[in-house]
């Protein structure tokens, strides 16, 4: 069974989930597993921890995995650049 904790009171649209490795596995989707893990754990994407707090599933909002992609691909090398 599946735990989920939802702090707005509203419950998302699971359908556009997808475990990490499945967000890997997309076609779409140029980056590693654990990339796609630490784009989670540092807020860059939108996404759901199932499960235990330490050790639980990473749930990614596929649209902002796909958003973040595109913003990267239209930043090119200015990604790198030094932030002031």
């Amino acid at each position: 069974m599946v735990s989920l904790m939802v702090k707005s009171g509203t419950m998302p649209d699971i359908a556009e989930y997808k475990t990490v490795a499945e967000a890997a596995r997309d076609e779409r989707v140029e980056y590693t597993a654990y990339w796609v893990r630490r784009l989670c754990q540092e807020g860059k994407v939108t996404a759901l921890k199932v499960g235990d707090p330490e050790r639980g599933t990473w749930l990614v909002h596929m649209p902002s995995l796909f958003a973040y992609i595109e913003e990267m691909n239209e930043l090119g090398t200015q990604k790198h650049a030094a932030k002031d």
